[in-house]
């Protein structure tokens, strides 16, 4: 049966006390605070906590100023709990809510690392390179202006011999403008579909022969050379490959558990509405 925010089981203040005191298995202790143990992975994310440029200090020289911020950490926080701080509302929310991004943080790693091998990687690799076969880039130039009649007449100026780099950087209105209209190479997907339609129907050294017009305005278009796409190495397209699978393995996660999960979702109290919507 699914429950509404009015009556869904919430974390006692007591069971966060006592997720934060529970002794942690296989861990250095570097202090102890009225008996209560400070670890050494407690000190590591303080250091990895700090800002960049302290984190060049190597964190021996700074182990005994990490510790001393630890133990006031520790005396702060069982004051803050004998004082009963979590009693209050938002503060208590805030701490659930924390505890719950660092667990479902750590079980999501779980998940992915053990779905994210290197065979799969691979073949993920495989279809990436196979999809980039047979692929075409271009290099191009534009000239970028707001109406149709000054394309024309710089298609004109073209024709009869002007430079178009030269007039670029003397009649564009875009970014590229300083450095002669050069876009450099790219890929279908990679411009608007009008602007790249007509650069990918160009020849190398061929111009626009009317204005193509786009949400920025009117474009005249010179394409400098054609190339097949390059794949990239498997070392390249790691990073991009680990993303992309990352998000396809937590996506599936997700939708399983959804499948799985009776859900009702509430409108805020004030805002009308009282019945619970179901998905």
């Amino acid at each position: 049966m699914a429950q509404s925010p009015h009556n869904a089981p919430d974390m006692t203040a007591e069971a966060l006390q006592e997720m934060t005191s529970r002794e942690v298995p296989n861990d250095t202790i570097v202090a102890k605070v009225n008996g209560q143990p400070v670890y050494v992975s407690e000190l590591i994310l303080l250091y990895e906590d700090l800002p960049p440029q302290y984190q060049q200090v190597p964190l021996q020289d700074i182990y005994e100023q990490l510790v001393a911020r630890l133990i006031d950490r520790k005396l702060l926080a069982t004051e803050a709990f004998r004082n009963q701080q979590l009693e209050d509302k938002e503060t208590l929310r805030r701490a659930q809510f924390a505890v719950e991004d660092v667990v479902l943080t750590a079980f999501v790693s779980q998940k992915v690392n053990a779905l994210l091998t290197e065979e799969a990687l691979r073949a993920d690799y495989a279809e990436l390179t196979a999809d980039m076969d047979g692929m075409e880039e271009v290099e191009a130039r534009h000239i970028l202006v707001r109406s149709r009649e000054e394309a024309q007449a710089l298609i004109k100026q073209i024709a009869d011999g002007a430079d178009f780099a030269e007039l670029a950087k003397k009649n564009s209105v875009g970014p590229s403008a300083s450095s002669g209209g050069s876009l450099g190479f790219f890929q279908r997907g990679q411009m608007v579909p009008a602007f790249e339609d007509a650069a990918f129907a160009l020849s190398p050294g061929g111009v626009s022969a009317e204005p193509v017009e786009s949400k920025f305005g009117w474009h005249v278009i010179k394409v400098e050379q054609k190339r097949p796409v390059q794949a990239p190495s498997f070392e390249e397209a790691l990073p991009q490959l680990r993303s992309a699978a990352n998000n396809d393995i937590v996506s599936k996660l997700v939708g399983d558990l959804r499948e799985g999960a009776t859900i009702e979702t509430f409108p805020p109290e004030g805002l009308g509405g009282e019945e619970g919507k179901a998905q």
